[in-house]
């Protein structure tokens, strides 16, 4: 991981969002354990969504 010591944090952010922006900031910057594999043409099957997920 790069060491970047430095983490903007826009100024109206209000106070109780702060530890989960910055949270969020040293996740994205984190590497992953494994390989990352390409899925950009898979395809769902028919039938597989969850009914849940339609409703919104």
């Amino acid at each position: 991981m790069e060491s970047n010591p430095v983490t903007a944090i826009p100024q109206g952010l209000p106070k109780a969002k702060i530890l989960p922006g910055i949270l969020l900031a040293l996740a994205y910057g984190m590497e992953l354990p494994f390989p990352v594999k390409d899925r950009s043409d898979f395809e769902v099957p028919a039938g597989s969504h969850d009914s849940t997920l339609l409703q919104h």
